[in-house]
């Protein structure tokens, strides 16, 4: 899930979907979005000839983004930089493992091998062997998306989120005062 730019990592992505392919060719990668990198990722998803095993499902709503989850067993996030991806937050709050990649503050909310699994950015070797790894152990999926749920749920809350700011912004008011 996210705008097809650069900084999303798609072709990072479709290298590693290319070696997982290799390995459970029933594999399936959705992503849904749109950007203006669309065009160049479609010319390489035919270039790697992965047409069967990665599709481009555009924008979608809220709701239609929940089915998606729903339906889906790990959430790949390849991408180059980030903050911390709203779409990997939404993703564990519906209890799914993450791959991703260690871009901007994803390490913040993902610890390695609890919260979901980690590769270097650009590191599509990794993602490709941590996705193998989630796709043969349903256990491991299982664990791993709990513990990302139960996270994102303790420290993710909005009430918690509001509470953070005011207690920041209490503290800068104070500060300046003094």
């Amino acid at each position: 899930v996210g705008r097809l730019t650069f900084q999303k990592g798609f072709f990072i992505g479709l290298l590693a979907m290319k070696k997982v392919v290799s390995t459970y060719p029933s594999i399936q990668w959705l992503i849904a979005g749109d950007g203006p990198d669309k065009e160049e990722l479609l010319f390489h998803i035919q270039q790697l000839q992965l047409q069967g095993y990665v599709s481009l499902a555009g924008s979608k709503s809220k709701v239609e983004l929940k089915k998606l989850y729903d339906t889906a067993d790990i959430f790949f996030l390849p991408s180059i930089y980030e903050g911390i991806a709203n779409a990997a937050l939404e993703a564990m709050s519906m209890q799914l493992p993450v791959v991703s990649a260690k871009a901007g503050g994803m390490e913040e909310v993902i610890t390695h091998g609890v919260k979901g699994v980690l590769a270097d950015v650009y590191d599509h070797e990794k993602l490709a062997e941590n996705i193998l790894l989630l796709v043969q152990n349903a256990e491991l999926r299982w664990q791993l998306g709990t513990a990302a749920r139960k996270h994102v749920v303790e420290n993710f809350h909005i009430d918690r989120q509001i509470k953070i700011f005011e207690e920041v912004y209490r503290e800068l008011v104070e500060e300046k005062m003094h």
